[in-house]
Parts: structure tokens; sequence; C-alpha cells
């Protein structure tokens, strides 16, 4: 099917790398996007898989009894990734609006933590980021001795600089009196929004935000490491959770079974003003969260068929990322090998027709001093360099030996689900669907050769019957 209506053009762009879904349960749903990031900046993240490990370790084992000297090193370094992380995002011309989003809710790399493909969740805050908890840990271990060492402030100073605040405050609040008073930012106020969407899941559901939070986790894990097209990894892929929300008419449904209990929980809990907790009393709170789940589930105040609410939210999210991601235009990234070949002048021609048949790139051809032979570099797919050295050897008589050495990634460009859009592709294939391309035929015999479901039709026409019987 193609469209020809612009309206409908414009609409499928917006949707474009973007997913809803349910739970299960039709209880639940959320939302999230995908964004492409560069390849330059994916082949980086590779390369620094072990910073992105050392990092993931300082924040998630983070513990106040350890001594500066055994981690002063690791936190140098880990600094320094994200110093060259923020640069490179700045020098790979990533939006501005992501690299504002990954400094602030970043919560983790993937596959296995430290892949090049991220995770950014929206639902948290600001200080549950990845990169504001390295601050806090950053701060902790290294800052405390120079606070101690520190001169102490002089009060005139002090005194001056605070008249001056005030005064400033009160030309401000002179001058924002004359305003009109439109409330919140309209990114405050979303924030606000899909905030409060998230609490509504947690006080439906009587689970921990911990428990919630590591089930998008393991969804995003479980995606990167089994993508949609060959069930291989992900590379270069931005996940971001736009909103987690209980859907109206369950709410509804859940809060008239459950009238009763929170009545008498709002009756028996009375509202007093917390004094100021230390960090070890948070602890024990965040310890009795995390038990808040299954003393729901025990005691009965929330049973389900499909299973645990957090295992739904868990394959939810998986199947989210994994339909984004469909809609995102994806592309293959093939393996590449780098072959030598000495060639005779004569069969140069021969050679090179092999070398197209199977989608490889010329790099360099040198003729060799005081001979006729012609030293060819070239990259050439490993899913085409099978059948590669026997037909070079039929063309060359067997002389040459093609020596195969791992080179690196590259993207192929040819889009596996190609529909005519714009009316320049109409004029060009016109309205009837294209035969497969050639990744399309690739993908289908990985996934045949892998056992996994393919689209090829085991019945092309029900009409047509072929008779069995030999004739006479």
């Amino acid at each position: 099917m193609v469209m020809k209506n612009p309206k409908l053009r414009n609409d499928m762009k917006k949707m474009q790398g973007c997913a809803i879904g349910e739970t299960a349960n039709h209880k639940c749903k959320a939302r999230v996007r995908v964004v492409g990031l560069p390849f330059e900046l994916t082949k980086w993240l590779e390369k620094k898989q072990e910073d992105i490990k050392l990092l993931n370790h300082l924040v998630t084992t983070r513990s106040k009894s350890n001594p500066v000297s055994t981690i002063e090193d690791e936190l140098k370094v880990a600094n320094n990734f994200l110093i060259e992380f923020e640069k490179k995002l700045v020098d790979t011309e990533v939006p501005n609006r992501l690299i504002q989003l990954i400094k602030r809710y970043l919560i983790c790399f993937g596959p296995k933590r430290c892949g090049p493909n991220m995770m950014i969740n929206q639902l948290i805050e600001e200080s549950d980021g990845l990169f504001e908890k390295f601050q806090s840990v950053k701060r902790h271990f290294c800052f405390e001795e120079e606070k101690k060492v520190e001169e102490p402030v002089k009060e005139q100073p002090a005194v001056q600089e605070d008249a001056l605040n005030e005064g400033e405050e009160t030309k401000e609040s002179a001058a924002d009196s004359n305003k009109p008073k439109t409330g919140l930012h309209y990114h405050q106020r979303k924030k606000l929004r899909k905030r409060r969407k998230f609490d509504g899941v947690k006080k439906w559901f009587k689970i921990n935000e911990k428990e919630i939070l590591s089930a998008i986790t393991a969804g995003f894990e479980y995606t990167t490491n089994h993508g949609p097209l060959l069930e291989e990894d992900i590379l270069g892929s931005c996940f971001v959770i736009d909103e987690i929300e209980v859907i109206e008419e369950s709410a509804k449904e859940f809060l008239v079974q459950h009238k009763e209990e929170f009545d008498s929980q709002n009756s028996n809990s009375k509202e007093t003003v917390k004094p100021e907790e230390n960090e070890e009393d948070k602890d024990e709170e965040d310890k009795s969260d995390v038990g808040s789940h299954s003393k729901a589930q025990s005691s009965g105040a929330y049973s389900d068929t499909y299973g645990p609410i957090t295992g739904q939210i868990m394959s939810l999210i998986s199947k989210l990322c994994r339909k984004s991601f469909l809609n995102a235009e994806p592309r293959i990234v093939e393996g590449m090998y780098k072959c030598e070949l000495q060639v005779s002048s004569e069969n140069l021609g021969k050679i090179y027709a092999v070398i197209g048949k199977h989608r490889a790139k010329t790099l360099e051809e040198e003729l060799q001093e005081n001979s006729e032979l012609f030293l060819l570099k070239i990259l050439i797919p490993v899913y085409e360099s099978f059948s590669f050295s026997d037909q070079i050897r039929d063309r060359e008589c067997g002389i040459p030996h093609p020596q195969l050495v791992f080179y690196g990634w590259d993207i192929n460009a040819m889009d596996p689900f190609h529909v005519s859009m714009t009316d320049d592709e109409l004029e060009e294939f016109g309205d009837q669907e294209l035969p497969p391309n050639q990744v399309k035929i690739m993908i289908d015999k990985i996934r045949k050769r892998k056992g996994l479901v393919t689209e090829k039709k085991l019945v092309e026409d029900g009409g047509k019957q072929s008779t069995l019987s030999r004739k006479k």
C-alpha cells in the first residue's frame, strides 16, 4: 500500500521511531521512542567499553567505607570518559535536545551495561541519572578533604553580597509582578504530568520505583541483545521512555474494587511533619520499600493471572523497543573482511566482475615492480565471503590465495522494508509493491538458518491444486 495523502505522510513521519502498547492485563500502557546515533559515536563507544564498565561499577557499588586512595585512579578514568563523551556528542552533531536528555536522564548503556546503545528514562529525577550519580560519588570521595582545607569566608563581603542579592531579588520581583502570570514552564508542566502518571502506576499496583526501573532496564537489555531483524546485537540506538501510566478505565475499576482498603489506609495514616532524616534512615526506608511488593502480593491486595506486574512491564518495554526500532527505518550493520589479492593483468577484468558480484569495495590497486601482477586491497562483507575464494580461484585457475582478515563494521544503506512514499519515489517505482531487495533476501536466509520465523508464504496460491498422479 502507498499513501498518497500528504497529511497521512506527515502523521507517519511523526510516529516514525515511536511505539505505544499495553501490558498483558490491559491495565498499564507505555510510550517508547528510539533515536539513531551517528556511526562515529557508536564506534567510539565500542572502543570505550572498559571505561563504561568502570563507570557503571563506581555508580552501582559505591560505598562510603572505601578509602579514597583505592578508587582515585578509577575516578579519573571515569571522569575523563564523561568529558570525552560530552565532546564527542557535540563533535558528531547530536541534537542539543538529545544531549540535554542524555545528561539528565541517562540510566545505562547496553547491551551488558557497556555497549554502544543508551537508555533514557524521562520518568526519573535528575539526581538518579548516570551523570549526576557519578558527580555525587566524585564529590564524596574527592572533595571532602578539599572542603576541610578551604579557608573560612570573610563575613563582610558575604553581607555585602547578600545585600546585593536582596536588591536584585526585589528588582526581579517588581519586574515579575508587571509580567502576566503564566505559571510553570511548558517542559516543567510536562515533566510534572509524566511524574504524576508514573506515581499513579506505583500506587495502583503497590510496587516500588526501583522494581519498575529494574524491569525497564531488563527489557532494554533483552532488546539490545536480541535485535528484531536477525536476533543479533543492536548498534547505535538511543531508546527514550516517554511515559508509563495506568489506563483510565482499569484505574476506575481498580479503585472501585479496592476502595475500602484505600479508605482504611487513609484513615489510619495521619499527616505529620517529619524532621530531617539522616542518610541511614533513608537507606532503611529504601530497604523497606523493596519488600513492599512482596508484602502486597502476599496480602492479596493485587493479584493477576498474567503474572507479576514487573514481568509484564519488562515484556512490554522489550516489545515496544523492538517495535519502535522497526518503525525507525533500521539498517543492517555487516562485518567486513579486508582481503589482499595478487592478480595478473590478463585476468584483472574477470576478478573485478567477481568483486562487484560480491558487493566488495576496492581500497587500493598497485602494480608490483618488475612483474605483471597487481596487488588489490578490497573490503568484502562476511556474508558474501563464503563462496568468494572459490570463484576467485576458478577465474584465476587456482593461482591466487585470498587472505581474509576482520576489518570492522559497515552500514548497508539499503532499506529492507522500502515503501514508496514521496512523489519522486512514486514516479520511479510506481504504486505496486516492490520485490524483496538484496538485504531482505539476506535477512530471510539468515533467519531461516537460525530457525526463526520468516515471512515466506508456504502456500502461494490456494486456488491451484497440483496433480500427484503420473501421466500415462
